[in-house]
């Protein structure tokens, strides 16, 4: 039996995300999950460990996935959990809570509790005409009002509340696309 994803292996071993996750919600193609797809999803998903709860749409092929507060989540665990019985993860979209930092050209969320490190990128905006190159972090600015936003909840030292999708979230970096921010004190 030949391997071909040793990246999938390696990743399962070594890499466990533990955030002040506030909302983990995955979608898959909801065409490909009927019959007794949705029940052996429940049964893989809680056999993975460390969720406090969950719902599952299956007709719109989204689950929101709610965390222990001590449990890490362990996105490869996820992706087995789907692979296993034949669906592939669309999207990983979360809402973290944490404090911002920056270094010469990157801002990062610094999550609360176990101080795990996003990456912080913009949506994809482009204008007519304009090409898109696809799974390239460089077409991911951050805009600069977010940018703005976030060097001010820096500077007061606040907490900060980002939702939006990872980009490409089997790489081992956490790169969070900023969707939404609320920041409070």
């Amino acid at each position: 039996m030949r391997i071909r994803n040793w990246g999938w292996i390696l990743l399962c071993f070594f890499s466990t995300l533990q955030a002040e996750l506030q909302q983990v919600v995955v979608s898959w193609n909801p065409l490909i999950c009927r019959g007794a797809c949705p029940s052996l999803l429940t049964g893989k998903l809680q056999a993975m460990g460390g969720l406090s709860g969950m719902q599952i749409n299956a007709p719109a092929g989204l689950a929101q996935l709610n965390w222990s507060p001590n449990a890490s989540l362990n996105l490869p665990a996820i992706y087995v959990a789907f692979r296993s019985i034949g669906l592939q993860l669309e999207n990983v979209h979360v809402r973290v809570k944490g404090k911002i930092v920056k270094n010469q050209q990157n801002f990062f969320l610094v999550s609360t509790g176990d101080h795990s490190l996003f990456q912080l990128i913009g949506p994809t905006l482009l204008q007519p005409g304009q090409y898109r190159v696809n799974r390239n972090i460089s077409t991911h600015p951050l805009p600069v009002a977010i940018q703005q936003q976030l060097s001010d909840a820096q500077a007061k030292q606040l907490s900060v509340s980002i939702e939006g999708s990872l980009f490409e979230p089997d790489r081992y970096a956490l790169i969070l696309i900023v969707e939404q921010i609320k920041v409070s004190n």
